[in-house]
């Protein structure tokens, strides 16, 4: 397809789905996924969280997080930012000599994810990035919101790059994105040519030419793209995410690598 660089959500719930207890082997091994695209001449994008959303339980927050209700989740509650910094620190450990200015592929990392749809809290936006350079992060940090006004003011800092994620009107939205952020690359870093199905609901599909037509839009104005998502997968178990009212999710998202489709087992009653 003409692609030259994988992105990937680093899951924080599933490197550590006990306080302390963190686990990089296997199918959860970063070190080997990183080293696989540096072997195919690929760049990477790693977006490490804490909240990546994901179609994943909890946004890929642990669920040990939860049985405490007076931190405060995506803040800078001293107490959550804490309880994120040891898988944080596990993550960027294994990204720092990856990174492509010491010759691995690693060109980019994301601070949160769409936050401006959540909350405003620069401080909180200022220690997540203070982490990563503290850890040897050299390579540009980005964030992602959907581009209205007040998502991309709320989403973001001034030293990080503001990116936007959307799958129609991209003309539209770019301009939105560059009004926002006068200068510096534009890019579209969850390009959505599809959507998750909600378990029970029907399949959405998105029709492939008026994609392709959005996705020549982008390439037109001279914008990075990121395919959300070329290849996706199934939520075994319990890992589907949920929406509010409407159940757990799958992140089928209709992609164009697209094997046989699966969804996620129903909502569990202990989940929050």
């Amino acid at each position: 397809m003409g692609l030259n660089t994988i992105e990937t959500y680093v899951p924080w719930n599933l490197h550590e789905l006990r306080p302390g207890r963190l686990d990089f082997t296997g199918g959860l091994d970063l070190e080997r996924f990183l080293d696989l695209i540096a072997a195919e001449d690929l760049h990477a994008i790693v977006r490490p969280g804490p909240y990546i959303c994901a179609e994943l339980d909890g946004g890929g927050l642990p669920a040990w997080l939860f049985d405490d209700t007076t931190i405060r989740l995506r803040s800078s509650d001293p107490r959550f930012l804490a309880s994120f910094d040891p898988y944080l620190h596990a993550v960027l450990d294994r990204v720092v000599d990856r990174q492509i200015d010491r010759g691995g592929p690693v060109i980019l990392l994301q601070v949160e994810n769409e936050f401006g749809s959540y909350g405003d809290d620069p401080t909180y936006l200022q220690a997540l990035t203070d982490r990563f350079r503290r850890a040897g992060i050299t390579v540009p940090l980005t964030t992602v919101d959907q581009p209205t006004p007040q998502m991309l003011r709320d989403g973001t800092l001034p030293e990080l790059l503001t990116t936007g994620s959307f799958g129609s009107r991209a003309t539209e939205r770019l301009r939105v994105l560059r009004q926002a952020q006068p200068t510096g690359p534009l890019m579209c870093s969850e390009f959505w040519c599809g959507w998750f199905d909600h378990w029970g609901a029907h399949h959405h599909t998105t029709d492939a030419a008026q994609s392709a037509a959005e996705l020549d839009d982008l390439l037109s104005a001279g914008a990075s793209v990121n395919i959300y998502m070329l290849h996706g997968g199934t939520n075994f178990g319990l890992t589907g995410g949920s929406t509010v009212h409407r159940g757990r999710r799958a992140a089928d998202h209709g992609r164009p690598g697209d094997p046989p489709r699966t969804a996620a087992l129903p909502d569990h009653p202990r989940r929050r």
